[in-house]
């Protein structure tokens, strides 16, 4: 049960964090997001044309005595500015929009079996990674700066606050002063500089495949 559960909270969600969470069941995804999708669009739809004839039938009332008689095109201009101030409410701004985002959602999922998330979601998202990114550039201002020595060998030395995880990628060639280096090993240092790299010159044939994989699109370009 909670499998099921957690599969239909996915569907609301945008495509990174469904990839991140793996889902139990990604056909289950698409099933939640395509019929939930149609039940919002049905109760929405339903719930904004009953307030909307709530609010003609308010408005025809109080405008009954000025336009009882007038031609045509004066009540159906009437009809369109109760229309367009029936739209400038925020409820109805957000039931029109909910409505339109389930049939999106539907179709979404009928047509191309593709889950389309919820925007509220895809936005509250978007907020947090906003927010932890600011704590993390914030984090990483406040760390003392790299010290970086040239060894006699050609070799460098670079005592850092930063643990630079993808630097022990084999395959990543790092990019100082016009010059590329690989990774040679990592040592333990004093603070404020725990981590010490050791960085030797990358081969050739090296920096040549990863200027073509860049190229090439898929892989990272040098650092």
């Amino acid at each position: 049960m909670r499998s099921v559960l957690r599969d239909i909270l996915l569907s609301f969600c945008p495509a990174s964090f469904r990839r991140d969470s793996k889902a139990e069941s990604s056909g289950r995804v698409v099933f939640a997001a395509t019929w939930i999708g149609l039940l919002q669009f049905v109760l929405l739809a339903y719930l904004l044309v009953v307030r909307y004839l709530d609010f003609l039938a308010a408005r025809t009332k109080l405008w009954a005595p000025h336009v009882a008689g007038a031609s045509e095109a004066v009540q159906s201009g009437v009809l369109i500015i109760a229309t367009l101030e029936f739209l400038i409410y925020p409820l109805s701004l957000l039931l029109l929009y909910f409505c339109l985002e389930g049939a999106a959602r539907f179709l979404g999922g009928l047509i191309a079996s593709e889950v389309v998330p919820s925007w509220p979601v895809v936005l509250a998202f978007k907020i947090k990674d906003a927010i932890v990114q600011r704590r993390e550039r914030l984090r990483v201002s406040a760390l003392p700066p790299d010290a970086v020595t040239a060894l006699p060998d050609g070799r460098l030395r670079i005592a850092t606050a930063h643990a630079r995880p993808s630097w022990s990628n084999p395959s990543l060639t790092i990019g100082i002063g016009g010059e590329h280096y690989e990774l040679e090993r990592v040592d333990r240092g004093a603070l404020p500089h725990p981590f010490v790299f050791f960085l030797r010159r990358a081969p050739l044939g090296k920096i040549l495949r990863a200027y073509e994989e860049y190229d090439a699109g898929p892989a990272r370009p040098p650092e």
